[in-house]
């Protein structure tokens, strides 16, 4: 009888253990499934301007089809897009923000980010993959077409840049070697024939300062008109 209890406690007791056991490994894993996000609003740290997105775009799009493709669902896609940092992958995490911080739905939280910014490449891209995720669809070939069309586009600013490049490095050349050159014969010749007015600082200040500051605003001006992928 004694012998009798004694092992029907056991049981018990082995059996508690195990729902224990059992709920702790459940935990864990729901614990490593689930998307770790950072404290931030969508306001601050997640903005970006649109060139930076633009720039970006591509490379996530290409990851987040890929991922589709080999059968991940649509919400663990956005969720390893998300882990990159660029300025994308933190503009989809703060779409993911407002899905599981904020409870909004995908369709709500990527209209509210998407209004932000005034871009038609970004609209394009946000529609098909809202069509994807409403509709189900494995097929990725929509938003790999808007991927090439971003690229070709991205291919064509570069090219015309490159050409807008050749004329902006002569007027580079000019202003730091031809000017300052021309500057100092006109000062040494015209100094005995004209009375310019400079003193041996003034030319002193205009070659050491003068052109040098040119130069600097020549190259912050070319900087301005590079594309922001190319930088």
């Amino acid at each position: 009888m004694h012998s009798r209890f004694l092992k029907k406690r056991t049981e018990k007791h082995y059996c508690r253990r195990k729902r224990s056991w059992s709920k702790l490994l459940i935990k864990k894993a729901e614990n490593k499934n689930k998307l770790k996000l950072p404290k931030l609003s969508w306001k601050g740290k997640c903005s970006g301007t649109i060139g930076e997105i633009e720039r970006d775009m591509p490379f996530l799009l290409t990851q987040i089809a890929i991922d589709l493709e080999l059968g991940l669902p649509f919400e663990n896609a956005l969720k390893n897009a998300a882990k990159i940092d660029s300025a994308f992958g933190r503009w989809i995490r703060c779409v993911l923000v407002e899905v599981y911080k904020k409870g909004s739905s995908i369709n709500d939280a990527f209209s509210k980010i998407v209004r932000r910014y005034n871009s038609q490449q970004l609209k394009r891209a946000i529609s098909q993959l809202l069509a994807i995720y409403e509709e189900g669809l494995k097929d990725v070939s929509g938003l790999r077409r808007i991927i090439k069309e971003i690229l070709a586009e991205q291919h064509a600013k570069a090219k015309e840049f490159n050409g807008k490049l050749v004329v902006y490095s002569i007027i580079l050349v000019t202003c730091s070697a031809v000017v300052p050159a021309l500057f100092l014969a006109f000062t040494i010749v015209g100094g005995k024939i004209l009375s310019l007015g400079l003193s041996a600082e003034d030319i002193l200040l205009i070659t050491t300062i003068g052109f040098p500051l040119l130069n600097v605003l020549i190259f912050l001006f070319i900087r301005s008109n590079m594309p922001i992928f190319l930088r």
